[in-house]
């Protein structure tokens, strides 16, 4: 087991208050600010900076992790804008060397049931409960060949895509379910 900040670069988002341009007119440029919501239905709000993030921007590939309860992970792996900027309440997360250690696999590990021990562990805070990023970067990651991290990360994906067409076909057994007790129910009115 090694640390996780021996393998991946951690860095906490951006404190939006300190870059916030209060007038559009005084803004430096205009950015594309994340939310959890805004990744879902694929709509960021815009932000004004007051100065050049563009060194500070997500990219597809990067894995995000929000430091507050309830802890969220989310990989970037769906084309993202180029001005996408990350709140201070996640922390993005890279590989190091992607010959050693992909990103995806940082996901994987951080589900599991022992990683979400070490992190409980780590949790402070009595009314907004977090993790700092000195803390999540000493969480213990095993030591996985390259190959079976690529072969989990495959299967993780082919058991994700899946479950989206799983979800679909229930969300349209649903809907015809609901039109023939409708048809039923209203045959009996007429």
């Amino acid at each position: 087991m090694i640390n996780l900040d021996e393998v991946a670069e951690i860095s906490l988002g951006i404190v939006l208050n300190r870059k916030k341009a209060y007038e559009e007119e005084g803004a430096f440029k205009k950015y594309k600010l994340f939310s959890i919501k805004g990744y879902e239905e694929k709509s960021y709000d815009d932000f004004y900076s007051i100065e050049d993030l563009d060194n500070k921007c997500a990219q597809k590939g990067d894995l995000l992790f929000r430091l507050t309860c309830p802890n969220r992970i989310i990989f970037l792996n769906e084309e993202i804008p180029k001005d996408l900027i990350i709140p201070s309440q996640f922390c993005i997360i890279k590989s190091k060397d992607e010959n050693k250690y992909i990103t995806s696999f940082f996901k994987i590990f951080l589900e599991t049931e022992e990683a979400k021990i070490q992190i409980k562990s780590n949790i402070n805070g009595t009314t907004i409960k977090s993790i700092t990023v000195a803390d999540l970067k000493k969480i213990k990651i095993p030591e996985i060949q390259i190959t079976e991290q690529i072969k989990l990360s495959e299967i993780i994906s082919l058991w994700e895509e899946q479950k989206k067409h799983l979800e679909k076909l229930i969300q349209d057994k649903q809907y015809f379910f609901n039109k023939y007790i409708e048809k039923e129910v209203n045959k009996n009115y007429q």
